[in-house]
């Protein structure tokens, strides 16, 4: 098995789903499994979109880029079931939940960067289902799918 030595990255196709307008924190944070509020600008968590009844939607990356504007990071085939959900559970908050096109970086180990291909070497889907896997990070329809109650 081999080892990681220097940074290594890898694009990770992504959909992206902007949240913004006055009410986009408050809207997040009783949508999402963690607390977005507390997020700085430019700063971001890991999160899970659910349902009313706990199950799992989508996993998520949410990045605030401002006090009123999120960028929602998901599977790639996730993207417009993201958007359809957070859409349909809107009601009266004053948020827009827009799809966007971005490009994902993920460093292996570290963090995960949009649209600036970070410093380090390239490595193919092999090199990272194996850091996923050492890791411990589930995957999308392999260790988490909408079946999964994350509780």
């Amino acid at each position: 098995m081999s080892s990681i030595t220097s940074q290594a990255v890898v694009r990770r196709p992504r959909a992206f789903v902007r949240v913004s307008g006055p009410d986009a924190a408050d809207y997040l944070q009783r949508m999402v499994s963690n607390d977005v509020e507390a997020l700085a600008a430019g700063e971001a968590c890991d999160a899970l979109l659910l349902t009313a009844k706990a199950r799992v939607i989508a996993p998520l990356r949410v990045l605030r880029r401002t006090a009123d504007d999120f960028l929602l990071l998901t599977e790639s085939d996730l993207g417009d079931r993201v958007r359809a959900e957070l859409l349909r559970m809107r009601f009266a908050a004053k948020a827009e939940i827009e799809p966007e096109q971005h490009e994902s970086w993920l460093i292996l180990g570290g963090d995960e960067v949009v649209d600036e291909r970070p410093a380090g070497d390239e490595v193919g889907e092999d090199e990272l289902e194996r850091w996923r896997i050492e890791a411990g990070i589930p995957r999308w329809g392999h260790e988490i799918d909408e079946s999964i109650l994350p509780a």
